[in-house]
């Protein structure tokens, strides 16, 4: 839910800065390109949880489906871009992209907790180290 209202509040920061700079013909692109980029993460996340559970054998199959349903919604969208809003493209890139760059965003800062935080319980402990960390033969903790 943290990453969608992050996504929510960039939205509306894009959107706020096209209107202010008067690139009002922007915003269906841009809103169309964010949309589209939450559909997409949120269809790639559904076929990850599918292929965890499916046999081996299907797992192929699923992959092809899976790669030309996103592809084939990104052209659609496009042609509808292209038919019905006057271009806006490049609009429609940069909302598409803002997505992924969100969920780049939140994933580095959630590591970098998680790795202080270990760091703070290997100090508390007195050198007990927790599941999945090593020791380095430099003396240093690695993961």
């Amino acid at each position: 839910m943290v990453i969608l209202s992050h996504i929510g509040f960039s939205s509306l920061l894009l959107c706020g800065m096209a209107y202010n700079y008067g690139g009002i013909t922007l915003i269906p692109g841009l809103i169309l390109g964010i949309i589209a980029g939450v559909m997409y993460f949120f269809h790639l996340y559904y076929q990850i949880e599918r292929l965890t559970n499916s046999p081996k054998k299907t797992a192929p199959a699923d992959l092809r489906w899976g790669w030309m349903a996103r592809f084939s919604l990104l052209i659609i969208i496009l042609i509808f871009l292209g038919r019905h809003l006057d271009g806006g493209y490049s609009a429609f890139v940069v909302g598409f992209f803002t997505t992924p760059t969100i969920l780049f965003l939140n994933a580095s800062f959630l590591i970098g907790q998680q790795i202080l935080e270990a760091k703070k319980n290997h100090k508390k402990t007195g050198g007990h180290k927790p599941w999945g960390m090593v020791e380095r033969k430099s003396g240093g903790i690695s993961w």
